[in-house]
């Protein structure tokens, strides 16, 4: 619908762009060539900047060595950003992923709201071990930091990462 609105916009700028022998028409063709060439440009330096403000150096080493703390004996569950990709590619540990607070909501909003303590046991069913690593999602899941702390014992905590036992729960009720 846009772009059916937008084709009489763009038929009049190329009938003013038209090559022709014309003097608006060349004012038309220098005005259209650097709105383009201004586009491209501040396009362009948007995404250099992105890119400059942050500094991934120190991304292979701190996925490696959360990769070296985790146990190798048992299955991941993992609360944590871009999808566990970073601790796939740089520590070759494959995680189950834990929704984030935006997959929870939107299954809430499509009515599958499950009851949170059969949802955790399915989840955690078959996992030894839950890391956190992505902590703004981990604070906005009270339910899932709750149950965490009042029901399994913290394995590993360090800079920027946090792994519980699921195999040894602090009492026996639980679940």
């Amino acid at each position: 619908m846009i772009a059916l609105s937008l084709a009489p916009v763009f038929e009049l700028i190329i009938k003013r762009v038209q090559l022709g022998v014309e003097k608006p028409q060349r004012f038309w063709q220098i005005l259209f060539v650097v709105i383009i060439l201004v586009a491209l440009v501040f396009n362009s330096w948007l995404s250099i900047a992105e890119f400059s403000r942050e500094d991934y150096r120190g991304e292979p080493a701190y996925w490696e060595n959360i990769a070296s703390i985790l146990p190798s004996d048992g299955k991941i569950v993992a609360l944590t950003q871009d999808y566990g990709y970073p601790l796939m590619y740089y520590g070759w540990r494959k995680v189950t992923l834990w929704p984030n607070r935006g997959e929870r909501t939107l299954s809430s909003l499509r009515g599958s709201v499950k009851e949170f303590e059969q949802y955790l046991a399915k989840r955690i069913e078959g996992k030894s071990y839950f890391l956190i690593t992505a902590f703004g999602q981990f604070n906005d899941q009270p339910d899932l930091k709750q149950a965490l702390a009042e029901r399994y014992p913290v394995l590993a905590e360090g800079d920027g990462y946090l792994i519980y036992d699921l195999v040894h729960p602090l009492n026996a009720s639980s679940p």
